[in-house]
């Protein structure tokens, strides 16, 4: 896909999915080559939110690039409910992203309808990297049982 078509659903799926972020101010920079170890990528700015997408994600299939996005705007939706002490030590860099944020963001991504998105992307990340495990988010066998349980 492109740019400005990544641009495009990235729009959609904000309107979509996540309405009770759309009106903050999020830039997205597209950034090249191997030295990144990750397909996107959330900082605080001084004005709003910067996601770095790594060009390598634009070429996975749309739903599994729609599933990325989805974590990362889960990022977005988590810091806005976060203590200001928190956001204050994250936007200055004190604090990283610690590993049960990540598992909460992908949690969000399924309870909003998502999980057969987020298990594409799981799927296509796989074939370059180690599955994710339990510190890293949920693994595709959590996604599973979420999502037979939230079907049945």
């Amino acid at each position: 896909m492109t740019q400005s078509q990544a641009i495009h659903i990235a729009h959609s799926l904000l309107v979509d999915s996540f309405p009770e972020i759309s009106h903050r101010r999020i830039r997205f920079l597209f950034v090249e080559g191997s030295q990144f170890d990750f397909y996107m990528a959330t900082a605080k700015t001084l004005f709003g939110y910067r996601i770095e997408v790594e060009s390598e994600i634009l070429q996975f299939s749309e739903e599994a690039f729609s599933a990325c996005l989805a974590h990362e705007y889960a990022h977005i939706t988590l810091d806005g409910k976060s203590s200001f002490p928190k956001r204050l030590m994250w936007f200055l860099g004190w604090v990283q992203e610690d590993m049960e944020e990540e598992r909460q963001a992908d949690l969000l991504i399924v309870q909003k309808g998502l999980g057969k998105s987020l298990m594409a992307f799981h799927r296509q990340h796989d074939k370059k990297y180690e599955a994710f495990n339990k510190k890293e988010g949920l693994s595709k066998k959590e996604i599973r049982k979420l999502l037979k349980k939230k079907a049945g």
